[in-house]
């Protein structure tokens, strides 16, 4: 699930389970947007967030904190 953030910058939320919201849907800080799931190689439940700034995925381990 991609998101543009109020700050204008994509957010990259993977291995979820299902989705709740659909494309082009406003999304609110309080919204349940989608639930957590156990995809790719993992061991258990997880969500994988990556920022893409300037049409560029941050690396693992870069640090940010998203603007919600």
């Amino acid at each position: 699930m991609l998101f543009l953030g109020c700050d204008n910058k994509l957010y990259l939320f993977s291995h979820l389970s299902s989705f709740k919201k659909n494309v082009g849907q406003k999304v609110y800080i309080e919204d349940v947007v989608a639930e957590v799931g156990n995809t790719g190689y993992s061991n258990g439940s997880h969500l994988h967030v990556q920022l893409i700034i300037s049409n560029t995925y941050t690396k693992n381990g870069d640090t940010f904190v998203p603007p919600f």
